[in-house]
Order: C-alpha cells, then structure tokens, then sequence
C-alpha cells in the first residue's frame, strides 16, 4: 500500500477511536452522575430523617423509610467508588484527544502536496503504537456504532474492545 493510502487509512481510524473514547467518555460521566446525584439527595434525606426523628419518637414509617434511604445511598455510592466512573471517563477523554492530535497531523500531511517520508510513516505508526497500548478500551457497542456512522469497513490496528465488566 502506497503511504497515502496507508496514512489515510490510519487517519480513519484515528478519527474512529477518537469518537468512540469522546462517546465512551460522555456515557460515564452520564453514568457518574446518574449514581451521585440520588446518592447525595438520598443522603441528605437520610440526615434530615435522622435529625427529626431523634427530636422526636416519629411514626414508624419514617424511621423505616430512612433506613432504606440509607443503604440506597450507600449501595449507590459504593457502585459509583467500584466502577470510577469519573476517573474512567476522564481516562477516555485523555485517549480522545491523543487520538485527536495524532488524527490532525495526519490531516495535515495528507493535505500537503509534497511527499511524505517513511521517517514520517514511522513516527506516525510509533505514536499509534504507544498510544493505543496505554488507551483504555472502550465498549464494543461503541466501537458498532461508530464504525457504523462513520466508515464503511473500519480496519483498527487498536487493541480490540472488551464488553465493560
């Protein structure tokens, strides 16, 4: 394959794995916020109920309905603290822009009507390399839809995706 192809083709699935760890990304912090903002409202409830009922003995119900505020803002809390979702998310929105960078380098090239080196085609590849070693990977339903979207047959040389556990 001639370099332009190649670097083309490369430039494809940059901009692919740049989408798919942006798209990732938002689904965590979507998800990161889902878990932490019942958690924090139910933790306040839970203070609230708390506080009132030893101000006073309160019916039953109160008492009943605080306790099970309670683990849910705790099992709600644990879940969000197991999965790092923020951290996580953050972790794909640091791949994205990599994959964003290394992408527009390879826009530039393409567009520059002079030849393009192989030390060039091999620091593109090396950067590739690197980056998608330390990537995150990123949901296979992400990568579906994204391939989907945006390219008729997507060739990754990334590391292949895993179903989130």
């Amino acid at each position: 394959m001639e370099s332009r192809g190649l670097l083309k083709e490369w430039h494809d699935n940059a901009r692919a794995a740049e989408q798919a760890h942006f798209k990732y990304a938002s689904n965590l912090t979507r998800l990161n916020n889902r878990l932490g903002t019942p958690s924090a409202i139910f933790s306040a409830i839970v203070a609230t109920s708390i506080y009132a009922t030893m101000q006073e003995s309160g019916p039953t119900f109160v008492k009943i309905m605080a306790v099970i505020l309670a683990l849910a803002s705790s099992a709600l809390s644990g879940l969000q603290t197991f999965k790092r979702f923020g951290e996580r998310a953050e972790q794909h929105r640091q791949a994205g822009a990599s994959y964003s960078s290394i992408r527009m380098k390879l826009e530039q090239a393409l567009a520059m009507e002079q030849p393009i080196t192989e030390m060039f085609v091999t620091e593109m590849r090396e950067q590739l390399d690197q980056l998608n070693d330390k990537a995150p990977l990123v949901d296979e339903s992400i990568w579906t839809k994204v391939a989907s979207v945006n390219l008729r047959s997507l060739s990754i040389p990334f590391k292949r995706v895993q179903a989130p556990s």
